[in-house]
């Protein structure tokens, strides 16, 4: 489960053009950008306005010396409740309960669901800025351009914990709408993950069976593993 989450640690630039000059000095300083935490408070906002969320996402994962991979996947998300689908791999979660369905291996692991508070850990932008709200960031506005015909902002974040595993996050966000656009992160090994979201879907309505896998339906060869404590 991990593995999973941290995946979402997320190299597209796009066609950006007219930038702006850049207070790179701010990001090697124990201060951050006013400007940055005016635009993401009101990306926040934005996000905690939504009842719920349902997002088509691309994810690739950059490993030193290794051909790029890219999954295209999706995510639903309803408070505590989450729903995440890739190639191959789901996972439930009902706020108590987590299913984890390996396709390939024909096995599920059932375990109870872990509060993501303190962790530096997301599976979704608006995870991500739960993370930036806890004040685990230092961070400043970086680039205001254009990707086609839309006005973007990047902002990159430097964590405060110099024991994290990551040296620095970047996103991108859609000027127009306040919505993200891409998370990109960048790991000490060398490693870059990049969550782009494709397409957002806020205030569905879902019923309680989108976020719990029915062990019954599946295939008998499966192996059902239950974890819980």
């Amino acid at each position: 489960m991990k593995y999973l989450i941290s995946m979402f640690f997320l190299l597209i630039t796009g066609n950006a053009v007219i930038a702006q000059d850049i207070p790179k000095k701010l990001l090697h300083s124990d201060k951050s950008d006013p400007e940055a935490k005016a635009i993401l408070d009101k990306t926040q906002k934005l996000y905690k306005s939504y009842k719920s969320m349902e997002a088509d996402f691309t994810l690739t994962i950059e490993i030193p010396e290794e051909a790029p991979e890219v999954q295209k996947g999706k995510i639903t998300q309803s408070g505590d409740n989450y729903m995440l689908s890739l190639p191959g791999f789901q996972v439930y979660c009902n706020g108590k309960t987590v299913w984890t369905y390996l396709e390939k291996n024909k096995q599920v692991q059932i375990s109870d669901f872990e509060d993501m508070e303190e962790s530096e850990e997301f599976l979704s932008p608006k995870d991500f800025l739960e993370m930036y709200e806890r004040g685990d960031f230092y961070y400043v506005l970086m680039n205001e351009a254009y990707e086609g015909k839309t006005p973007i902002q990047q902002i990159e974040f430097k964590p405060k914990d110099k024991d994290s595993e990551y040296s620095k996050m970047r996103t991108t966000i859609n000027a127009n709408n306040s919505q993200i656009k891409r998370i990109k992160v960048f790991s000490k090994d060398g490693s870059r993950f990049t969550l782009s979201i494709d397409k957002l879907k806020p205030n569905k309505a879902y019923p309680d069976s989108t976020f719990k896998l029915d062990t019954n339906t599946l295939p008998k060869d499966v192996e059902v593993e239950d974890l819980r404590i």
